[in-house]
């Protein structure tokens, strides 16, 4: 685990939730990063991209889908992501005081 999942972890206080408890709040963090990037992702796209984005989520496309079309198609995705992530680890610090 990177010093930034652990941060994250340790922040979410993972290790006191049961094994379910701690499943849940990862896959709403995930969700949280995962909007976060699909948002900006829109303003880097070109406008047939954008189209194409759309019409996945129109049609309910997998997450898994939509990470494929967006990892095709941005040179910079996996920056972003961890772009995306860091800022929310920030706003739950700060939430945490």
């Amino acid at each position: 685990m990177d010093s930034e999942q652990k941060s994250l972890a340790e922040l979410l206080a993972l290790d006191t939730l049961t094994t379910e408890g701690a499943a849940e709040v990862s896959a709403d963090v995930a969700t949280a990063v995962f909007a976060a990037v699909s948002v900006r992702s829109v303003g880097e796209l070109s406008e047939k991209d954008v189209s194409k984005l759309s019409s996945l989520i129109d049609a309910n496309a997998s997450t898994e889908e939509v990470y494929e079309f967006l990892c095709s198609h941005l040179k910079n995705f996996e920056h972003i992501v961890s772009e995306e992530a860091a800022k929310i680890l920030v706003a739950a610090r700060k939430l945490q005081g």
